[in-house]
């Protein structure tokens, strides 16, 4: 699993490290629901990321508050403008304060929850654009286009 992620990270010295454990994966889904297998692995080999100009949020000790996947989903959840559906968990702010998410009321079923662009601007009615049909593909996607 990430095989291509960890294969262009280590090209930008990036190297597998992380203190997160199971017990803070499981802390973090008593809160936020129920992770894809994908981004529970992540979490475990890196924890978060900030590479360049991309930042995921994720896990750890050492994580920035502003990267911490429970504080900025919760955040996000109680938005007051376009708040995300609550059982979105964001994974990274696109920078312009859309926000690219997965369901965990479909994280049942393991890896291949798709991942969605939540764009702020639209509102509660929208139907978020897929943009990967799992983390990991996702997360490959922009490492190649963006650290190629």
């Amino acid at each position: 699993m990430l095989e291509r992620v960890s294969e262009l990270l280590s090209l930008h010295n990036v190297l597998p490290s992380s203190d997160v454990n199971d017990r803070d994966i499981h802390n973090a889904e008593e809160v936020l629901g129920r992770l894809p297998d994908d981004y529970r692995y992540f979490l475990r080999q890196y924890g978060w990321l900030s590479v360049q100009h991309l930042e995921i949020f994720g896990l750890g000790s050492a994580v920035p508050a502003y990267l911490d996947v429970v504080r900025m989903t919760l955040a996000e959840r109680s938005e007051p403008g376009s708040p995300i559906p609550g059982s979105y968990v964001c994974v990274m702010n696109d920078g312009a304060g859309n926000l690219f998410c997965f369901d965990t009321a479909e994280s049942g079923a393991g890896a291949g929850i798709p991942i969605v662009l939540w764009d702020h601007e639209i509102g509660l009615d929208q139907e978020p654009e897929v943009r990967e049909r799992s983390f990991e593909d996702w997360l490959t996607a922009l490492l190649e286009s963006e650290l190629s």
